[in-house]
């Protein structure tokens, strides 16, 4: 379970922080535009999935974030913080989990037991990676960049 819990810090920080980091974007950052959307699941919003704008082509624009609230909702950022996105094309990642018991029990170190606790996906496998995400966007200076991803089964 802790090999599972190192791929997936792993294949976030490579999809995120990695790119960020190999763009040498200088002190200021790269110039971004706003960045917003709308995430549905089976018609209904879906509150706090992370949508995960990650370049299609290395170079051409830089890591971009963002949480969706009760109305589904997001407003991206790049992995700096700094509002917006960088112009370019990008594979979109929405992923939301909760954690959920195994069913096994471990013992606590002050003594009793605790319960294995495993993350659970709520949305759709194939919208995880950018592998295997079928959306895809492009960030446009001078245009409205506001996109609606309704996802399916």
């Amino acid at each position: 379970m802790r090999m599972k819990a190192f791929r997936t810090s792993f294949l976030v920080f490579s999809v995120v922080v990695l790119p960020f980091v190999a763009t040498g974007c200088g002190e200021k950052g790269p110039k971004t535009v706003q960045g917003t959307g709308v995430v549905t699941y089976k018609g209904q919003p879906v509150e706090g999935a992370n949508v995960m704008f990650s370049p299609i082509t290395q170079g051409q624009g830089v890591a971009a974030l963002g949480k969706t609230d009760a109305a589904g909702k997001f407003t991206l950022q790049t992995a700096q913080g700094k509002a917006g996105a960088v112009p370019g094309e990008y594979a979109v990642m929405i992923t939301k989990t909760e954690m959920v018991p195994t069913g096994e029990k471990v013992p606590k170190p002050e003594g009793g037991t605790e319960d294995v606790m495993i993350n659970k996906d709520l949305l759709p496998q194939k919208y995880k990676f950018a592998s295997s995400t079928p959306l895809k966007v492009k960030i446009e200076e001078g245009k409205v960049n506001e996109f609606q991803f309704n996802l399916e089964d």
